[in-house]
């Protein structure tokens, strides 16, 4: 696995985990397959289960999996799980963090999303790489240690999360009821070393439309996520007239009423360039069916505040010289008892005024009759980029790689936002090899989501020498 121009390391320690790696290739596959294979959306809280059954299902193959090594594991009340390699009687310890729970799949995808496919050494799933082939990257980081036996000077575990993208109020309760670790990598993230994450403000738009030819009408699957298909069932009146569909707007005649479909192209809310919202698509079209006076109206409101990405058409356009850009997404529309719900997904800079940004929203909303409801706001993260773990860290994967690049910033928000002393740090590499033409699309939230074994393998290997670093530091 030694490749041209990476860090020459001791022979001997290199021969051995590239013969670890190379042992265990197949199981790290079936492994993140097993995972895969379980569709675990995070669900409302429920009497016995905090995020429905998919999530318990998922983190309990986790915690089997991870018995099957020989780790010792604990379930936190089916928020988190962890397992742990234990050295010694200290309560010292380093964790490496990852969530199982996915995005809804959405449509568009050509390989079926919970039976993953290995095409092309790329291996396709929901979840592949968001997170659940990372969790398991960390998880073979302590069992190398474990096989070989080392004496390490710190304790070490993988927990494992069940609601990162829907609150990461899993990471709060564990954190309350089990120790902190001394210091976590969290591997939800590209590498070398992510110093800040913007801040992330998420609501609910709701705006009144009393419509009795609107029988449903909803879009996106998830928060975070632009909007991939929406759908309106309309029923048909003489004086509706129907402009010529698009390759993106299809209809579908059923007698007196009409299904209006659109299709757009997903992204993660946080990168949302590229991608073409769908919500914008069929509230734009449905507005010239219906051009009646209210109804017009709340679907140009909807129209407008679902065109752009940059927050422009609420006036909170901002950037600064640390996080750049804010990016704002309306994910989900649904329809029900005469109102219009829509979701905002808002990714602000560190320097953002976030005050005035919401009363900036307020007022927008107010205008147009509608109403901002169940806000969440998640504070930036911000570490100098001249941090002395930062620099180490950062510094050791370019000597690894061969590379010159700089610590980043990013847009997603990790359990980094949550866990006290932590770092985001891969396993995803910089430079990544190109995807085959059918897999362009495959990233995190979209649809084909596609992870390269061979490049998770090399972050296996950095994994690997990177707690040999942080096992001899204080921290």
């Amino acid at each position: 696995m030694y490749l041209e121009g990476y860090m020459i390391i001791n022979r001997d320690l290199e021969i051995k985990i590239d013969k670890f790696i190379e042992q265990h290739k197949s199981e790290i596959v079936n492994n993140i397959c097993e995972l895969v294979e379980i569709k675990s959306v995070a669900m409302d809280n429920t009497s016995t289960l905090p995020y429905g059954d998919g999530c318990r299902k998922v983190l309990d193959k986790a915690l089997e999996i991870s018995e099957r090594m020989g780790f010792e594991t604990d379930n936190c009340d089916y928020y988190c799980g962890s397992a742990s390699l234990n050295h010694n009687d200290s309560s010292k310890h380093i964790a490496f963090w990852g969530h199982l729970d996915v995005v809804e799949e959405g449509g568009g995808w050509d390989y079926p999303p919970y039976s993953p496919t290995l095409h092309e050494g790329y291996l396709v799933g929901r979840g592949v790489s968001d997170n659940k082939g990372p969790s398991i990257c960390a998880l073979y980081t302590l069992l190398f240690f474990k096989e070989h036996e080392y004496n390490l000077n710190y304790n070490y575990k993988v927990i494992f999360g069940t609601n990162e993208e829907a609150g990461m109020d899993d990471v709060e309760y564990f954190l309350q009821h089990r120790p902190i670790p001394d210091f976590s990598i969290i591997a939800d993230s590209v590498f070398p070393i992510c110093y800040a994450e913007k801040g992330g403000f998420h609501a609910e738009i709701e705006i009144p439309l009393l419509c009795d030819d609107i029988i449903s009408m909803s879009g996106g699957t998830a928060i975070n996520a632009v909007a991939n298909s929406a759908e309106v069932l309309l029923k048909k009146t003489p004086s509706m007239k129907f402009p010529t569909a698009s390759e993106r707007i299809t209809l579908e005649d059923k007698d007196d009423y009409i299904i209006i479909s659109a299709t757009g192209i997903p992204a993660h809310a946080a990168s949302p360039e590229g991608s073409i919202n769908a919500i914008n698509l069929l509230a734009t079209y449905l507005a010239d069916v219906m051009q009646s006076g209210s109804v017009n109206n709340v679907l140009n409101f909807i129209s407008n505040i679902s065109g752009t990405y940059d927050g422009s058409e609420f006036g909170i356009k901002f950037s600064d010289d640390i996080s750049g850009e804010l990016t704002c997404v309306i994910g989900m529309l649904r329809y029900k008892d005469g109102k219009m719900n829509l979701s905002i997904d808002i990714r602000y800079p560190i320097k953002t005024d976030v005050e005035t940004m919401i009363s900036k929203i307020e007022t927008y909303c107010t205008e147009a009759g509608a109403k901002l409801i169940n806000m969440h706001d998640s504070k930036s993260v911000y570490v100098d980029p001249k941090d002395e773990l930062v620099v180490l860290l950062n510094d050791f994967y370019n000597e690894f790689m061969g590379s010159d690049i700089p610590p980043y910033y990013e847009g997603g928000g990790s359990y980094a936002r949550k866990v006290p002393n932590s770092l985001a740090y891969g396993p995803i590499l910089h430079k990544r090899k190109p995807k085959p033409i059918s897999l362009a699309k495959g990233g995190a939230h979209k649809a084909n989501e596609s992870l390269c074994i061979d490049e998770l393998l090399i972050a296996l290997k950095i994994y690997i020498l990177t707690v040999l670093k942080l096992d001899n530091m204080e921290f």
